[in-house]
């Protein structure tokens, strides 16, 4: 990849933290929202759905991480080329270790694993409510 390309992958990635972060304070709020008090100091969601919901939250924080990481490697491993062009012009070609994006490959299969587990949780809660003699 050239050396812009890797500045390129910085800006998109620093930018969907942002979009990420974003969503996580929406879900935040609607979390706050659905475990609210009533007048009795009990919580109105069901047993059987707070596993799927610590697994969604999970993954957002996942989701979020997986961006900031993507963010700081891509824009360290710029920020480190570019200081050592002599002419700021140029945009070399560039390798990278296969070691360096390892983390990203790790995040990303993490959060796909807590939020398709989320749904696996929600369609058991549902399985078991629509057919409660069921197995």
């Amino acid at each position: 990849m050239r050396l812009s390309d890797y500045k390129k992958d910085f800006h998109d990635f620093s930018a969907k933290a942002s979009d990420v972060a974003r969503s996580a304070a929406f879900a935040g709020i609607a979390l706050v929202w659905v475990f609210r008090l009533d007048s009795k100091p009990v919580l109105n969601l069901p047993r059987g759905l707070l596993a799927p919901v610590a697994l969604f939250a999970l993954g957002l924080a996942l989701d979020l991480l997986h961006y900031v990481t993507a963010a700081a490697i891509w824009g360290g491993f710029h920020f480190f080329h570019e200081r050592q062009l002599r002419n700021p012009q140029t945009d070399p070609l560039l390798s990278h270790s296969f070691w360096l994006p390892l983390p990203l490959y790790v995040l990303f299969t993490l959060k796909l694993v807590a939020v398709v587990s989320g749904y696996v949780f929600v369609v058991a809660y549902l399985w078991q409510q629509w057919f409660p003699g069921a197995r």
